[in-house]
């Protein structure tokens, strides 16, 4: 990546977001990784940082989570000023045609099923080297 960028992980599985922090910091321990269990926490914490600091560089967004799911919170950082410098990366455990579909429009980078693996955030982190 250009440089180490602040990661949001949003996802309600603490599990999900263990493994992609772990998978992280072993490829750069020097990555600023913050979590976040719904949409509107993220979208929150999007606003916040975007007001003191730079936005998260990327983020990795589950779909299916309670208060607001990833769809919502996709709906309302389009609007954001920052949306534009942030990329997306899907990561759910929905493999249904019409989420894949519904993704395409917003500006999704990668839609990973779960589990992350070491291979599929290597590719993610390598695409986002070439922009």
């Amino acid at each position: 990546m250009k440089k180490n960028p602040s990661i949001l992980l949003v996802d309600d599985d603490p599990a999900s977001n263990y493994l992609a922090k772990l998978l992280l910091l072993e490829i750069d321990p020097n990555f600023d990784i913050q979590v976040r269990y719904h949409g509107q926490e993220a979208l929150d914490f999007v606003k916040t940082a975007s007001e003191i600091m730079s936005p998260p560089g990327l983020i990795f967004l589950d779909l299916n989570m309670p208060v607001m799911d990833g769809f919502e919170f996709l709906e309302h950082f389009s609007q954001l000023p920052v949306a534009d410098q942030t990329a997306i990366v899907l990561l759910t455990s929905s493999a249904y045609p019409k989420d894949i579909e519904r993704a395409r429009e917003y500006n999704i980078t990668h839609f990973i099923n779960k589990p992350l693996t070491e291979e599929q955030l290597r590719e993610v982190l390598s695409h986002l080297d070439e922009q």
